[in-house]
Formats: structure tokens, sequence, C-alpha cells
């Protein structure tokens, strides 16, 4: 039987969301549009298993960390950081080469949602041991799960992508945009205009919301082929 596929997930979990809005409604709750339905996925990687927190809203599904019975959600800004500081461990190089591995892998893994396998692209695995502490101190993330998370995030990206009309441009958008924002240490014009700064005393970069939300959802975490191109140009 052949295995089913991240969009066939997303659609999946959305039907599962909808059923138990259902269901606590015939129980007399009243239930918000903005409902979200919170469950879990296993990843298995190099023989190794690891849990991943998602949630289904009405409009979108996000993955987040599960780490010691707490739920971590980091957006696209705060992996971003966590990239920054394994940089400053590691080397830029090093999670560069991460991450252009990332981008270019077409080694096939899977996870699974309620005994249900589902088919997605496999993570790199990150050659060195370690963590980074998040932006309060309080928790580290270890990179491999990290990485996992990345992976998980772009390839849901990617299949809502897949889903609309002349939207090809965007996939994979947000690990070119991720490679870009460790790779650069100068603004650039294309990246000013998604919002996103070059802080030169901190030497990393930030993002600042100047968009509008139509803006956002093609805009602000993603870069198309040829505007990474066009960036990594001006650095080389």
């Amino acid at each position: 039987m052949e295995i089913e596929k991240m969009n066939d997930f997303i659609s999946t979990i959305r039907t599962d969301r909808l059923r138990q809005i259902e269901q606590y409604r015939e129980k007399g709750y009243l239930i918000d549009k903005k409902f979200r339905l919170v469950d879990k996925i296993e990843v298995i990687h190099e023989e190794q298993l690891y849990y991943f927190g998602v949630q289904a809203s009405g409009r979108d599904v996000y993955f987040y960390l599960i780490d010691d019975g707490e739920n971590a959600y980091y957006s696209i800004s705060e992996i971003n950081e966590l990239l920054w500081k394994m940089a400053n461990i590691e080397g830029v190089g090093y999670v560069q080469n991460l991450l252009n591995d990332l981008m270019n892998s077409d080694e096939k893994g899977k996870f699974i949602y309620k005994k249900i396998e589902y088919e997605t692209k496999k993570s790199i695995t990150v050659s060195r041991n370690g963590s980074v502490e998040v932006f309060d101190g309080s928790k580290k993330v270890d990179y491999q799960k990290l990485f996992i998370l990345i992976t998980l995030v772009q390839e849901k990206s990617n299949a809502l992508f897949a889903r609309g009309d002349n939207n090809q441009d965007y996939m994979n958008g947000i690990i070119r945009l991720l490679i870009v924002l460790i790779a650069c240490s100068k603004n650039h014009d294309i990246l000013e205009n998604k919002g996103w700064y070059y802080d030169q005393e901190k030497e990393k970069f930030y993002y600042k919301d100047i968009l509008n939300a139509e803006e956002k959802r093609k805009k602000k975490y993603y870069l198309t082929q040829e505007e990474y191109e066009v960036i990594m140009s001006t650095e080389s």
C-alpha cells in the first residue's frame, strides 16, 4: 500500500479538528472558531524516536517541540535565532552547509500520526552533538531535534503551497531564507522589503513587522530561488 504524504496528513488532521469540534458541540460546549486541535507525531530518525507536537487551526498546521512535557513553539524568527547561536558555537560554514544539504536532499523519511505512517523528506543527520539555549535561558534545544523541526516546517509549507496556483517559486523558501540569514552580514533590499534587517552591532538579522497580512503569507518567511541567488551573489 502506498504510504500517505504530508498533504494527506494536513487533510487528515484538519478533518480530525472538525470532527472534534462537532463532538464538543454535541455535548453542549461553545467552541470558538479559533479552536485548535492539539496532538503529537512520532518521527523516527536514524533508529531514534522523536516526539513533536502538532496543532491544527482553521487556516494552518503547526509543528512544535515537546520537551519534558512542555510545549515549545518557535517561529521562523526564533528558529533563526537558535541557528545563529549554533553558528556562534560551531561556525557559520558548518550551519550553512547543514542547511544547504537539507535543501538539496531528496531522501525520504516518515512520521507517524495515530498509527498511520506519512512520507516526508528525511532530515539530515547533524554530525556534531550539542544544543543551544533558548532566548530566556530556561531550556536547551538539541541540534538534531532543531533540524528535524525545520524539515517538518518546510515540508508542511511546501505541501500547502503545492495546493495553490503559481506558488511553486516559494517551495523550499523557508530554508533559503534561513541560509541567507546565517550566511549574510549586511542589509539587502530584498530582505528589507520582507522586514529583515541586519544589526551591525549584534552581527545578526532581526525581523521588523512591516507587511500587511496578505504580504506576510508569501513574503515574510520565504525566498524564491531568484531572490536567493541575487542575495547570495552579493556576498561572494
